[in-house]
């Protein structure tokens, strides 16, 4: 079998494709997670205590959210209510990490727990 999103060749009962990440539409669960994945739970610690600044998106690869949060604490400082945003924003973020709804890094992998 091969996926529809990089043609790789994929095992007949896979869920998601080890080469890119996407859901093949059999089974329920992931049956492959990348050893070298980032975790979830790192992610979500670095969002709670360093979340403001962008860290956990800069560890996910997501380069251009990151910047936009870490521009918002800083440069926000002017008119008060950046900081907050961010906080609030990551918070939300770090929620998401632990349960589950964000599953993926930048590049498509599956994070592992």
């Amino acid at each position: 079998m091969y996926c529809r999103s990089c043609g790789a060749n994929i095992g007949e009962n896979v869920s998601y494709c080890p080469q890119c990440g996407v859901k093949t539409g059999i089974g329920t669960t992931p049956t492959y997670v990348n050893e070298n994945a980032k975790s979830r739970v790192v992610a979500g610690v670095l969002a709670l205590f360093f979340g403001g600044l962008g860290i956990h998106n800069f560890y996910l690869g997501y380069n251009d959210k990151a910047v936009a949060q870490l521009l918002l604490s800083t440069i926000g400082l002017i008119i008060l209510v950046g900081p907050l945003i961010a906080g609030i924003w990551a918070f939300v973020e770090a929620i998401q990490l632990f349960t589950g709804g964000i599953r993926y890094d930048a590049k498509g992998e599956l994070l592992r727990d």
